[in-house]
């Protein structure tokens, strides 16, 4: 085992190259890296590994996380060198990075967020989608950059560039995506501790210019310019192959050229390459770097043209083996490169191109490429034909590079070593270097003219051109034929072959030596050459050209046609000087006398050479006044005025050429011989003050260089400056007496007096050196002169002095640098003071403005940091500006020179002490800086505000607490007051104090709230409130202390505390708001200055005493902005004032009303703007509760005021996170709901906002009805007076009554919209006795015909409206908002409203919800987890019969209405099996558990929903089941037989009923219950149920006379087409009739019943179902559970459980009402006429108003047993006893009261219930009857259940829905082996149906969802032993002549509890189920799994509701028919 030592690191930082991942098991105490994370190290495993010991791991933590610790591999770490402070346990390490690198990382990171954003939010705009891509690109380069910067491999220069460009990129990404802009100095970030506010106000403005722009590429380019002016570009042409069949070696020639103008732009340069093709061995060089292309040429239409020349025979026709003796260049091939298009695209790398050569050696060569780029012009645009034959050519490569010739050298250091061919331009530059001087003269030889003669042939000309001096001696290497080869001393043209007309064209550099330029000539020789090899040159003539003019002048530039001399020995060519050079002269008669007689060369005027000239030098002119000048001792004294003022009238170029030399000769013409006066000195000043502005003009300015140059190095005249200042003087006395006054002169003197200073000052101390110092007095008398006319321009008036005096106040200060050589800064303070107290007391505008800037430039000057001048300046300069405020003069240039000064101030406090000046300033500055803040204007604060405000925070950063004492020592003070520390100006009234306070009190408000800052400049803001905080804790010292008790002033103190509120919730300082790193690095700064301002505020206002009073009511708004700024120390500290607030309110009025109201009135709209969490809440219940508790006064009031605000927090945090989301349309209602409730007997105005906004979200969901009875909660609030309303909301200033009407027609028109004519009826007889008693008919007639309109709506119903849909929809999870979390609610649904909208409608609010596939109760864990459930079951409504109807014919439409509106109450069933199913006959065990649930308040409201505030569970028997069943048939019969009566139109719909339920009987529906019910063994086995079986005989009576009924009127309704149909059904009841031994109503008696003859088990149970006939619809549950009409419906279907747990079947499968015609699957079924929604059947079965009058059928039946016994089970809210046992149920009041709150546990069936007693039931007629008590199981049978075969194997049938007649379902199907299923429908009634798309009453979804229906199981044959025992026997029946009133009585309902109540109920887990001492109950299995398809039996806690019977029933539609199946044959169960 390796040995080794833990030691401390000494390099104790370090990243992460790899991750570590590694569990306990294997490396314990490991730490888990990631690449990327920064670990500080603190220890170090060391091994020894042979000679040497190696750190293998490391200890220590991640900077991140430093309280987790641990080791890993030190392989894994990269080290970084670091800095550690306080080393130790507690030590703080910091990497040492570059501070760019360092932002770099920080930027990529911040940046990384927003791009994230851009790329999320892309397709919202074109403008997001460029700003992402261009991002992303800067991001690629900044990391690239943050690569190079460190990996260390760049020079200085390099690196100092690259962070140059990377700080231009991050600020233009800053602004780009709005994040701070960062301060900066160069490309440091600026320290704000080491700079004023007022420079660093600054250096943000500067800043902001580089976040400019939509590339950040340009920037640098930008920046470039700005600096020096002019961007110097160069050209790099590399030569990269020659693919030229020249044959003989070739000279490639290139040069740019400007085909706008037709000129040569460059010099040219040659390559070299032999016969084969390849380089020359003499030729070294690759490229050609073309110079000095300035932005203007980049614009032109700029060519490079490459000339190839070959080198050898002049003909090469023929064939030659031997080398040429002579060789000729000879024209080959010319070719053309267009470079525009590459200077506007200027890419970063070099391109390449191709150039095809155009061969040619004719006489077209010299101008083959003007005619190139003629054909390249007129092809653009057209398809380049290719040209097969010529595919010869050459590539080059391109490249651009910019800057000065230096600069490119540094950067491209390559470039220059490997051979470089530099070409100047031809000329000088726009803008020409310093010091850079040229003499070079270019000659271009054009074209010649020769005589053809004698010879048949034309000549073969070759020129050599040669440059002599006057004694026709050759200078040496003079001549440049091209860049790339030597100078020589000759040049050779090109030989055009048999040509009399030569043209060349070829341009040569002739670089003459200066001392032989004026005498040199040029001399042309002229050759023919012959074709012959070894035939030598025969010389033909000679022409010359002399240089000069008398030797003086250069030849001026043009074109010379020169004479050729005939000679055919060159020694002969000699003294030809005097002889005539240009062809022209022989007829000049000027010329012609000097003309020899006899020359000794022949020649003709025919024959001549023509050449050009072009003059580029900075030595040699071609002007004569130049020369006149520079030859100045030469001329007379008279002409020297003449010749200067000659001189002025040259252009600037030509004169900033000879800068130096013209400087020499003019200080050379002031030096005075003897002492006298020069006398043209002024025109000398005039030519000097005009040279001296030439320089400063911008395109010359870089001659300023060449000045200062030679101002110091070659200047050398000592007295110069007499003559100097005598001018300026002179020329100022012109001025001011207007002699000789010349504005333009006098500007032009002015500007550059700096100059004249400077040669001045310079002459003065030549002087010193050469004379001593005796010359110094003079100089002083002479300045003092000066001055003293300065003095006398300034102090005139008029304004033709007005410009001369403000050009001398913007110019005089550029003197004081130059004149501190000489006088001392006292001396020049005094000049300044003298020259400002000479500036008139008015002075004209810009004479003001003038004034200004020279004391600002004297502020900015080096005379500030001397302590004398300071102190002579100050007073004046503090003085000037506050006039200039005062007066708010030039205020931006004002607060500018403010700035300047206290900057300077703050720069000398580092070195000196400056509190006399820092006094000084306070006093003269402050108040008159803080009142013009007050006064200015938005356009005066734009301009000048900032610098302002930076001046303001600059003063109070400079003062001290000495300074705030001198500062108030000078006002009165309140006799009071005491000696104390304040901010106070000067006033001389007591009240100054509190003025001057109160003025900067306000001052800091506005400064907070107006944002003079920009939102990006954050550590500008940072400034200055950290500056802000200090002053204001010595304001809070100076209130507490002078303006409290007597002389307390509610006005300062009010300010004080909006201010201190206004600072703590500014934008700036919520740094919740800011990336982690940003709030980092403000705390570590400034910490969080929020929390001394909340203590501050605090200490004042326990200071405040008695006098809180006058504030505290004002003050709850802006410390309840306080304390919810999300910091908990500010909370903490603030929270409590609101205590001390209810305390002072309690003593003076003993109650809390007014604070309460305030409060309200402020939370409502804090909140609401997104201010206070949760927490908060939390917080200041806590808080405040703890204070409350503590004093026995306050403590019911106080926990009143306490809960009702925290109430009212709560409802407002629950609207205001619902009001901004769109999907959360429900949410943002049941919020608006909640806070109108709290506000509806407390704020009248708060409510009628929030009735408007829940209006406002009802219209915008289409929500009419609702939206309707919002409004008129608002208009139930008015009167119909003439008083006066304010504006409110959308509603203008009117009377009551008229608000009133127009919100009662809104009402109407949102009623009639929602289709509730009934809710709006009250509305309009109201309006109408409003219009009539005050005599407005006509609205009345419009109201009473709108009226009669809903009327006759309303008796259309049928046809113009549906019924709506109801819901029960439960949410399950802690993780829901509170005000759903494990609450059931009932939904309102529309007309149309699916289930599907429904579940889109829930999961989009809910996103992360699941909805529940089952109806079954969930278990605990689903309310108590974190994931949320939601379930959602379809419920019908249970109307109440209406008081206005009872006893009255009400018609079905009215009626209609109320059975589906106007409730409160709702009812589900779940079908289930008792015991074990029988396969043969399954209705002996189908049961149904019905669950009956009370809403808080009645639907339609104010909301689509309500709460559930109560739920009861009941239980149907079998028995009972089947009962419901054929009543609900009956009422369908009868309400299809009274329809059909009132409307012979709804016969149809009668003979379908008729047929569907007699078909239904006949093929077996009766059968079944006889076999179920009417059998011995059943009475036997349920003794108990014998009175339902015997109300179940009566049923079936009632409903074959109903039959018997609807046949009669069918045969009389019937048309002949029906007739068939009606004999058919007459004859198919008769036979049922008599096989059920029914002999009508007359026979039947006492001991009449229905026939228990047995029947053929073998008969089929269903009859084949043809498409011309309708079949029965009556199938088993089974049947109906395993099939499906629209899988796409909403509702899905869960088969009943057969171990007694009663599943969810829906109330909607049987009935066809007119929801569910819309809106389910049967939609297409026709509505018959009069049919209306039947009322839901209550437990009771038999309404006090059946037909035909059951109840009468009951009394007179011998056999009828009238008690009808339900199950009663236990409470939803049953509580515990303390041992566990559930307490009895409570004694239940009446029904109008709700239970449960809405808990969820009302909604979860408990065990089975316990027995319940008889009870008497009260009926409405007085009459009470006995209803018998049964008991029920405590636990079902434990049988399992049994899947068919048969069952499983059947296949699912489609519906088939008739073409024409649609058979109405039976409720009852008779079949031998068959089985029923019993539905509810939406009113209640109980049908069978096929279809399964309306939900039944649960839960979306099944298992039957995978295709495999869920089926009923069987009832087994033997039941448990345990079984219940036999219920009571029921009490006898009355006598026949008091017919029994089966009317179910309304049930007791315990008070709703309270909130606390309701909350703890909902949460409480159900008790345990009760254990019945009573009777046995069924043995109850183990609960199933989580996972099992068998939910767990519910608890039975509800308590039975009976529904209002009153009402009469009306029958509904049913579903289509069902296929029937025959069942599985066998013995019947016993």
């Amino acid at each position: 085992m390796t040995k080794g030592c833990w030691k401390p690191a000494k390099e104790k930082y370090g990243v992460a190259i790899s991750c570590f991942h590694s569990g306990a098991s294997s490396v314990p105490s490991a730490l888990h890296l990631e690449i990327g994370d920064t670990v500080q190290i603190l220890e170090e495993f060391w091994v020894d590994e042979g000679f040497e010991q190696t750190a293998t791991w490391l200890r220590g933590c991640t900077v991140s996380n430093k309280n987790k610790k641990g080791i890993f591999p030190a392989c894994y770490i990269s080290r970084k060198e670091c800095t550690v402070e306080n080393e130790g346990p507690y030590e703080t390490v910091t990497p040492v990075e570059d501070a760019i690198i360092k932002e770099l990382t920080y930027v990529l990171r911040e940046w990384n967020e927003q791009w994230k954003s851009l790329f999320v939010h892309l397709p919202q705009s074109q403008q997001r989608k460029s700003l992402f891509q261009t991002v992303t690109l800067v991001m690629g380069e900044l990391a690239k950059c943050r690569c190079k910067l460190v990996s260390n491999t760049l020079t200085k220069e390099q690196a100092l560039a690259l962070k140059h460009q990377v700080v231009t990129m991050i600020d233009w990404g800053n602004g780009q995506l709005g994040m701070d802009l960062v301060p900066r100095v160069q490309y440091r970030q600026a320290d704000p501790d080491k700079v004023s506010v007022v420079e660093m106000f600054r250096i943000h403005e500067r800043s902001v210019k580089n976040c400019q722009g939509a590339w950040p590429g340009g920037m640098v380019k930008v920046k470039v310019h700005e600096e020096q002016r002019e961007v110097v570009h160069h050209l790099v042409i590399s030569l990269l192959s020659f693919a030229c069949s020249v044959t003989d070696n070739a000279e490639v020639i290139m040069h740019l050229y400007d085909s706008s103008e037709g000129k040569m732009l460059s010099e040219r340069a040659v390559m070299f390459f032999n016969a084969s093709g390849q380089r020359a061995s003499t030729d070294k060089n690759n490229n050609v770097l073309f110079t000095d292309l300035s932005s203007e040429d980049l614009k032109k239409e700029i060519y490079l043209v490459v000339q190839i020349f070959r080198k050898g025979r002049l003909n090469l026709e023929g064939s030659f083996k031997k080398v040429a003796t002579f060789q000729y260049r000879r024209p080959w091939g010319v070719s053309v490169l267009n470079l525009r298009d590459m200077f506007q695209i200027r890419p970063e790398n070099e391109l390449e191109y191709f150039l095809r050569v155009q061969c040619v050696d004719t006489a077209d060569f010299y101008n083959m490429h003007e005619n190139l780029i003629k054909r390249q012009t007129q092809l653009i645009g057209k398809s380049a034909v290719a040209d097969k034959q010529n595919l010869q050519g050459l590539t080059l490569s391109v490249k651009i590079l910019d800057g000065d010739i230096r600069s490119v050298k540094v950067e491209n250091p390559i470039l220059f070593n490997k051979g470089l061919i530099i070409t100047q331009r031809m000329g000088f530059p726009d803008f020409i270097n310093p010091g850079e001087s040229r003499n070079d003269l270019y000659l271009t030889l054009c074209s010649a003219e020769f005589e053809r003669g004698n010879k048949t042939a034309h000549k073969n000309v070759e020129v050599r051109v040669n440059v002599y001096n006057q004694r026709y001696e050759p200078i040496e290497a003079c001549i440049l034929s091209a860049n790339g080869e030597p100078m020589s001393t000759n040049f050779l043209s090109y030989v055009l072959y048999h040509n009399n007309s030569p043209k060349w064209n070829e341009t040569i550099r002739l670089s003459i030596p200066n001392e032989k330029f004026n005498t040199s000539h040029i001399r042309l020789e002229i050759s023919h050459c012959s074709n012959r090899d070894r035939a030598e040159k025969k010389l033909y003539g000679f022409a010359f050209l002399s240089v000069t003019l008398n030797n003086t002048i250069t030849r001026f530039d043009g074109k010379y046609d020169l004479c050729i001399y005939k000679v055919e020995d060159s020694a002969k060519i000699k003294n030809y000087l005097n002889f005539p050079c240009q062809r022209d002269d022989f007829n000049d008669p000027k010329v012609m006398p000097s003309i020899p007689d006899n020359l000794p060369f022949a020649h003709s005027n025919k024959e001549f050479i023509t050449v050009e000239t072009f003059l580029v030098s900075s030595k040699f002119t071609q002007k004569a006044e130049l020369i006149n000048v520079f030859q100045w001792t030469s001329s007379p004294e008279r002409i020297i005025p003449q010749n200067l003022e000659n001189l002025c009238n040259l252009r600037g170029q030509e004169l900033v050429r000879y800068m130096q030399s013209l400087l020499d000769a003019l200080f050379g013409m002031l030096n005075s011989k003897n002492g006298e006066r020069v006398p043209y000195a002024m025109n000398i000043f005039h030519t000097l003050v005009h040279l001296f502005n030439l320089v400063q003009l911008e395109m010359f300015e870089k001659f300023s260089v060449v000045m200062e140059d030679y101002l110091e190095n070659t200047f050398a005249s000592p007295v110069a400056y007499r003559e100097l200042l005598y001018c300026l003087q002179k020329q100022a006395e012109k001025i001011y007496t207007c002699t000789d006054f010349g504005e333009r002169a006098s500007k032009n003197m002015f500007k550059v007096l700096v100059d004249i200073f400077k040669f001045a000052v310079r002459s003065c101390m030549l002087a010193l050196r050469v004379f001593g110092n005796q010359h110094i007095t003079e100089f002083r008398d002479n300045l003092n002169k000066v001055f003293d006319a300065f003095g006398r321009i300034l102090q005139g008036s008029g304004e033709e002095l007005a410009d001369a005096q403000s050009e001398l106040l913007m110019h005089l200060h550029q003197s004081y640098i130059p004149l501190m050589h000489v006088i001392s800064a006292q001396d020049l303070a005094q000049l300044i003071l003298y020259i400002c107290s000479r500036v008139a007391k008015e002075p004209q505008n810009s004479v003001l403005k003038a004034k200004t800037t020279f004391i600002r430039n004297a502020v900015l000057s080096m005379l500030m940091h001397d302590p004398d001048a300071r102190a002579m300046l100050l007073p004046m300069v503090v003085g000037h500006l506050k006039k200039n405020m005062y007066y708010q003069r030039h205020l931006a240039l004002t607060a500018n020179t403010l700035g300047d000064l206290l900057s300077c101030i703050f720069t000398v406090k580092q070195t000196d002490d400056v509190t006399e000046e820092v006094t000084k300033i306070i006093q003269g500055l402050f108040d008159r800086v803080v009142r013009t803040l007050l006064v200015i204007d938005d356009n005066q604060r734009a301009e000048a505000g900032s610098l302002l405000v930076s001046s303001l925070t600059e003063m109070l950063r400079l003062m001290d607490e000495s300074h705030y004492k001198k500062l108030m020592n000078g006002y009165p003070k309140p006799k009071p007051l005491r000696r104390r520390l304040s901010l106070a100006a000067g006033l001389l009234n007591a009240a100054a104090c509190k003025d001057f306070l109160l003025r900067v009190v306000v001052v800091f408000q506005e400064l907070i709230k107006k944002n003079d800052f920009p939102s990006d400049w954050t550590s500008m803001r940072m400034i200055t409130n950290n500056v802000m905080l200090t002053a204001i804790q010595y304001i809070a010292d100076d209130l507490t202390g002078n303006f409290n008790g007597d002389d307390f002033d509610i006005e300062l103190w009010e300010n004080f505390f909006l201010m201190a509120v206004d600072f703590i919730t500014q934008p700036a300082l919520q740094l919740e708001g800011y990336s982690e790193a940003k709030r980092s690095q403000i705390k570590d700064k400034y910490q969080d200055m929020r929390v001394p301002v909340g203590f501050h505020i605090q200490s004042l206002w326990n200071h405040l005493g008695p006098n809180k009073q006058h504030l505290m009511l004002d003050m709850i708004g802006p410390f309840l902005r306080v304390t919810m700024i999300p910091q908990a120390e500010l909370r903490k500290a603030t929270i409590p004032i609101f205590f001390d607030i209810m305390e002072c309110e309690y003593k003076i009025k003993n109650h809390l009303r007014r604070v309460e109201g305030r409060m309200i009135q402020e939370l409502d709209a804090l909140v609401i703007d997104h201010n206070g969490d949760a927490e908060y809440k939390s917080l200041f219940c806590k808080v405040l509760l703890d204070k409350v508790e503590a004093e026995p006064e306050l403590q019911e009031e106080g926990k009143r005021f306490v809960f009702s605000i925290t109430d009212l927090l709560e409802r407002l945090l629950d609207y205001r996170e619902t009001m901004d989301r769109e999907e959360q349309r429900d949410a943002k209602m049941h919020c608006t709901f909640n806070i109108l409730n709290f506000y509806k007997d407390s704020r009248r105005d708060m409510y009628i906002r929030y009735i408007s906004r829940l209006y406002d979200l009802h219209l915008m969901a289409n929500n009419f009805v609702e939206a309707g009875l919002t409004l008129r909660l608002y208009a139930n609030l008015l009167a119909w007076s003439a008083i006066a309303l304010p504006v409110e909301m959308s509603y203008p200033s009117q009377t009551e009554a008229r608000r009133k009407e127009e919100l009662f027609n809104r009402i109407l028109d949102c009623f009639d919209k929602g289709k509730a004519w009934e809710y709006g009826l009250p509305l309009c007889k109201e309006l109408g006795e409003h219009y009539e008693s005050t005599f407005q008919y006509k609205k009345l007639g419009h109201i009473l015909r709108l009226h009669a309109t809903f009327l006759d709506r309303i008796l259309e119903g049928r046809k113009l409206r549906q019924d709506p849909s109801y819901y029960r929809v439960a949410y399950y999870g802690k993780t829901f908002p509170p005000y759903v979390k494990n609450k059931s609610f009932i939904y309102r649904g529309d007309e149309c409203l699916k289930l599907t909208t429904l579940m889109n409608q829930l999961t989009t609010e809910y996103p992360t919800a699941t909805i529940m596939t089952s109806n079954q109760p969930p278990p605990e864990s689903y309310k108590h987890g974190d994931a949320q459930y939601i379930q959602i079951v379809s419920v019908k409504p249970v109307s109440r019969e209406r008081s206005e109807f009872i006893g009255r014919e009400v018609p079905t439409e009215i009626a209609a209405f109320y059975q589906t509106n106007e409730v409160d109450t709702f009812m589900f069933d779940r079908p289930y099996h008792r015991g074990v199913m029988d396969k043969n006959n399954e209705f002996k065990s189908l049961c149904l558990e019905r669950t009956v649930m009370t809403s808080s308040y009645k639907l339609p409201g104010i909301l689509r929903w309500y709460e559930v505030s109560s739920s009861e569970i009941s239980r149907l028997v079998p028995v009972q089941t089947a009962m419901e069943t054929v009543h609900m048939m009956n009422k369908e019969l009868k309400t299809s037989s009274s329809n059909a009566a009132t409307d012979p139109g709804e016969c149809r719909h009668l003979s379908m009923r008729l047929q569907g339920t007699i078909q239904s009987l006949v093929n077996g529906g009766i059968k079944k219950y006889q076999e179920a019910f009417f059998n011995d063994e059943y009475v036997a086995e349920y003794p108990e149920e014998v009175t339902y079986i015997e109300q179940l005989k009566l049923v079936i009576f009632d409903m074959l006379e109903l039959l018997n009924n609807g046949l009669t009127l069918h045969g009389k309704l019937a048309g002949p087409e029906l007739q068939p149909l009606h004999h058919n059904l007459v004859d198919m009841f008769n036979k049922m009739k008599s096989s059920m031994g029914y002999h009508g109503a007359k026979s039947r008696n006492r001991d009449s019943e229905l026939s228990m003859e047995s029947h053929d088990n073998s008969t089929p149970s269903s009859q084949s179902f043809n498409d011309g006939s309708n079949r029965s619809s009556i199938a088993s549950a089974s049947e109906l559970i395993a099939t499906t009409d629209e899988p796409d419906d909403n509702i899905y279907i869960v088969a009943p459980e057969t171990q007694g747990y009663p599943p969810l079947l829906s109330p909607h499968l049987g009935e066809v009402s007119n929801a569910s015609r819309r809106c389910s699957s049967l939609r297409s079924l026709p509505s018959p006429a009069g049919l209306q929604p039947s009322r839901p059947l209550s437990a009771h079965i038999i309404p006090s108003h059946s037909g035909p009058n059951l109840r009468h059928l009951v009394a007179h039946h011998p056999s009828s047993k009238l008690a009808v016994p339900m199950f009663q089970l236990k409470p939803a809210a049953t509580e515990s006893s303390n041992n566990g046992e559930p307490l009895d149920p409570p004694v239940l009041p009446p029904r109008k009261k709700s239970i449960g709150g809405g808990s969820m546990s009302g909604d979860v069936p408990g065990s089975a219930p316990p027995p319940i007693p008889a009870r008497k039931q009260s009926y409405k007629d007085g009459s009470d009857h006995a209803k018998a008590a049964i008991k029920q199981p405590d636990t079902p049978s434990s049988a399992s259940p049994v899947q068919s075969k048969e069952k499983n194997s059947v296949p699912e049938v489609p519906p088939q829905l008739p073409s024409k007649r649609v058979t109405m379902a039976p409720m009852v199907k008779q079949d031998l082996a068959g089985s029923t299923s019993a539905m509810y429908n939406n009113s209640g009634t109980f049908n069978f149906s096929r279809s399964t798309s309306v939900m039944s009453n649960s839960s979306v979804g099944s298992n039957s969802s995978s295709g495999s229906p869920r089926q009923l199981p069987p009832v087994p044959d033997v039941l448990d032993p345990n079984s219940p025992p036999p219920l009571p026997k029921p009490r006898p029946s009355r006598s026949p002549s008091q017919p029994p009133l089966i009317s179910p009585r309304s049930p007791a309902i315990p008070p709703k509890p309270s909130f606390s109540q309701h909350v703890n109920a909902s949460t409480r887990p159900p008790p345990p189920p009760p254990q019945s001492s009573q009777s046995p109950a069924y043995t109850r299995p183990p609960p199933p799994s989580p996972h099992s398809p068998q939910s767990p039996v519910p608890q039975d806690y509800a308590i039975p509701v009976a529904s209002d019977a009153s009402t009469p029933p009306t029958a509904a539609p049913v579903p289509p028919p069902i296929p029937l199946r025959k069942p599985p044959l066998g013995p019947k169960p016993s």
